[in-house]
């Protein structure tokens, strides 16, 4: 498993198949157990899940030693729609 993607509540995945995913990008989450439970895959703390700005990601590949917070861009028209 390369990705997985959540977008509603990650802690109710099972912990060893996000473990096997060597790809991580979280965004804000806002429900502590996601938090703790994202954030132990990923290798940050769970405060720094709920502290992000819009558009902020942590970001952990498998060539990564350790996550990065990334900015996404998005385009102006796309958000408008």
């Amino acid at each position: 498993v390369s990705y997985i993607v959540t977008d509603q509540s990650p802690s109710r995945l099972d912990m060893t198949q996000m473990g096997l995913a060597g790809n991580a990008i979280s965004f804000r989450l806002l429900n502590q157990s996601d938090r703790n439970a994202v954030a132990e895959q990923i290798g940050v703390s769970p405060e720094s899940l709920n502290n992000m700005m819009k558009r902020e990601a942590w970001v952990r590949l498998n060539t990564m030693y350790c996550p990065s917070k990334i900015k996404v861009e998005v385009d102006e028209e796309i958000l408008n729609c």
